[in-house]
């Protein structure tokens, strides 16, 4: 679940659509996403086989594969609209407690969209082409 203000506007990365921008200033180190599960959806690879293809692709598209948990994780909230990039501000990283969180990896002013390079957590890129 997002931990800062955030807004979704159409994307600063080419054929991306829309993305998640910084309502206001977010400093280096703080925490941006954190997985809740009683509000993000987590499901282990036998729950995620067990769905349609269509429910496969839309948490593929719009979540990740967790190589930390093993597990498929779909936001519950806008931080789905996060896009990727090689040059991103916030960077994910398992907690003592085995879920994950994002921290913002430099200041974020108000208005830039929040970034992150899902190669570092995601085992799932292959499904999004960026592997």
């Amino acid at each position: 679940m997002l931990k800062v203000q955030t807004y979704v506007a159409e994307s600063t990365i080419p054929d991306a659509g829309m993305g998640l921008f910084a309502k206001a200033f977010i400093a280096r180190g703080t925490v941006v996403w954190e997985l809740e599960l009683n509000g993000d959806t987590a499901l282990t690879p036998a729950a995620f086989a067990s769905l349609a293809k269509h429910e496969q692709a839309h948490i593929l598209h719009f979540g990740y594969l967790d190589r930390a948990l093993g597990l498929y994780i779909r936001c519950g909230d806008d931080g789905h609209y996060v896009n990727h990039s090689e040059s991103p501000n916030i960077a994910g990283v398992p907690n003592d407690e085995g879920r994950s969180y994002s921290v913002a990896i430099r200041d974020i002013p108000a208005g830039v969209e929040i970034l992150d390079d899902y190669r570092t957590y995601d085992d799932a890129m292959h499904a999004k082409g960026l592997s």
